[in-house]
């Protein structure tokens, strides 16, 4: 079966007042206060913009210097308008390409079915460009395979990146260790001595989720880095689990009916994070997202910026762990 491109941390960048804010707060690695663990260290800026908040490092290769962010709430790596600018020159040259392609295979639709069949290529993630001998920090990195997938982020592309790219960017490794601290981006550090919580992969979506506490309940909850509050699943407070098949379905095929704005205090325990948390809703009206993340978001709760600021979190995927410290 093939998997559905699922953008849920972007999809949960939320728009909770009508004010634009956009702020960069740089890496500290250079102040000489840091000592890293890591194989590979890579700086990155917390961007905020209209309200998202997200992790962003650089790339480059000979052809330019790419801004990527970087989320876990993600399953693919998906380009955005500013990086069709950069790489095909033209924000509908990806739409030109893709009637193309389509119209040779089908030549006798008419006009109505070409274009049918282009937004049905385009937003199943068929329009595809390879970035090649890439860099990151000066180290040398795998070439990427970036999707076109403006259905996902039409409601939150305002010039966050050029990229959004989500775990499966750094390949194979141990672990990935996210410092907010000193802002940097940790390929195989050494073990956060912390009491860790069990992680697992949800196999048909390709996200990774925690056991957390919420307010006495065990439960899973995604780990995303593009998120920018903890949100709350239904029934959270109740001991109503629902299975990871439950989740996946739900977020592959539900509908989610609006509610009113509105949070609920909750208490969280991450590892031996213990902490009260704003906990709000994907059916929130004033949340902007994709319909699968605000349905995923209805099974399983998410954790977000608010609950990693301050803190290293590390996905440790050898061991299926999760640490915050």
């Amino acid at each position: 079966m093939k998997k559905k491109c699922i953008l849920i941390g972007t999809l949960a960048l939320f728009f909770l007042c009508s004010c634009s804010t956009q702020q960069t707060i740089n890496s500290s690695v250079s102040s000489g206060k840091f000592i890293p663990t890591g194989k590979l260290i890579i700086p990155f800026k917390i961007q905020t913009i209209h309200h998202s908040i997200i992790p962003q490092i650089q790339i480059e290769n000979d052809k330019g210097l790419y801004n990527v962010a970087f989320d876990t709430g993600s399953n693919y790596n998906n380009l955005l308008k500013n990086g069709v600018k950069k790489i095909f020159g033209d924000e509908k040259r990806p739409i030109e390409l893709a009637y193309t392609y389509v119209r040779r295979l089908s030549p006798d639709k008419n006009e109505k079915e070409l274009y049918r069949a282009v937004n049905e290529l385009i937003n199943s993630g068929g329009i595809t460009c390879t970035l090649n001998n890439l860099t990151v920090s000066g180290t040398a990195i795998n070439d990427i395979v970036l999707q076109y997938v403006p259905a996902n982020t039409r409601k939150i592309d305002k010039g966050l990146a050029d990229a959004i790219v989500g775990v499966n960017f750094f390949g194979k490794c141990n672990n990935i260790l996210i410092d907010y601290n000193n802002k940097v981006i940790e390929i195989d550090a050494a073990q956060l001595k912390v009491q860790a919580c069990p992680m697992r992969k949800l196999n048909q979506l390709g996200l990774y989720v925690a056991e957390v506490v919420i307010d006495g309940i065990t439960q899973p909850a995604l780990i995303d880095t593009g998120a920018e509050y903890l949100f709350i699943r239904e029934g959270f407070n109740k001991k109503i689990i629902y299975s990871d098949s439950d989740i996946i379905n739900y977020t592959l095929h539900g509908k989610v009916k609006k509610s009113l704005p509105g949070f609920k205090l909750v208490q969280v325990q991450v590892g031996n994070i213990n902490s009260k948390y704003r906990g709000y809703n994907t059916s929130n009206m004033f949340i902007s997202g994709t319909e699968s993340g605000n349905a995923f978001g209805q099974k399983c709760s998410i954790l977000g910026y608010e609950v990693f600021k301050g803190h290293r979190i590390q996905l440790d995927f050898e061991h299926n762990l999760f640490r915050i410290e």
